[in-house]
């Protein structure tokens, strides 16, 4: 038997749907959107966005499945059997179903699909998930409004997404036992030809604290010093305050 979905109802809290602010919080656009009561009435909506975290996502998928790190597919062979999955070690896995989510440079595509071409947008963009304290996020919402979904726009093409609820979060482990803490999503992205052959902060995929220094590098860089950016920082300092973070 389902487990059934509770019934969260937030009045004045919060306004689902999209706000579009400028570097320094400005609003410049809030489209109308119809606002709900609970989850039952998303479906009903034009317009929504769930909010799903991917790490939580793959824990569920992952349940029972046994996980060999460090081993990189190279490419496969079908039979009438399944398929044997190659990988660069020399060694090799059968399968009854393969799944190529390996990413855009995946081999497994490039093989089944050699003449499909990829559009490089020019974009690098970095995402991630944090718990947040309700002082901070109090300060982005008398600043950015209380939309759910938050985009800034900076003057070099570089933008921030912040998407959050304010349904509070179970407090484990936080050094602050008073404070009230809410998930969100963040994001910051912008063109990769500003990419800085001077930057000091290389990025190493194998250590996500390069990663997150690389991202505050360019928003002190783009974006002036102002409360927004400020708060944007203040955000991706989060990703290592506690377990909570997955970048991706």
């Amino acid at each position: 038997m389902q487990e059934k979905i509770p019934t969260v109802i937030i009045i004045g809290a919060e306004y689902h749907g999209f706000s579009l602010a400028d570097h320094t919080g400005s609003l410049l656009l809030r489209p109308p959107t119809k606002q709900v009561k609970d989850i039952y009435e998303v479906a009903n909506s034009n317009f929504s966005i769930i909010i799903a975290y991917r790490d939580r996502l793959r824990d569920v998928l992952l349940e029972n499945v046994p996980v060999q790190w460090g081993k990189k597919c190279i490419g496969y062979e079908e039979t009438d059997d399944g398929v044997w999955v190659l990988f660069e070690d020399g060694s090799k896995e059968f399968c009854d179903i393969l799944v190529g989510a390996d990413g855009v440079n995946s081999p497994v595509r490039k093989q089944k699909l050699p003449e499909l071409q990829i559009f490089d947008y020019g974009i690098t963009m970095i995402i991630t998930d944090v718990a947040v304290p309700k002082n901070l996020l109090d300060r982005l919402i008398k600043l950015n409004g209380n939309g759910t979904f938050q985009e800034t726009v900076g003057f070099n093409g570089d933008t921030t997404f912040i998407i959050f609820r304010r349904i509070p979060i179970e407090q484990e482990n936080y050094e602050n036992k008073n404070e009230t803490y809410y998930r969100a999503t963040i994001v910051y992205g912008y063109p990769t030809k500003l990419d800085d052959e001077h930057d000091e902060h290389k990025v190493d995929d194998e250590d996500p604290a390069s990663i997150v220094n690389h991202i505050k590098y360019y928003i002190r860089k783009l974006r002036p010093e102002c409360e927004m950016t400020n708060i944007v920082l203040e955000l991706w300092d989060l990703v290592f305050s506690r377990e909570l973070y997955f970048l991706y």
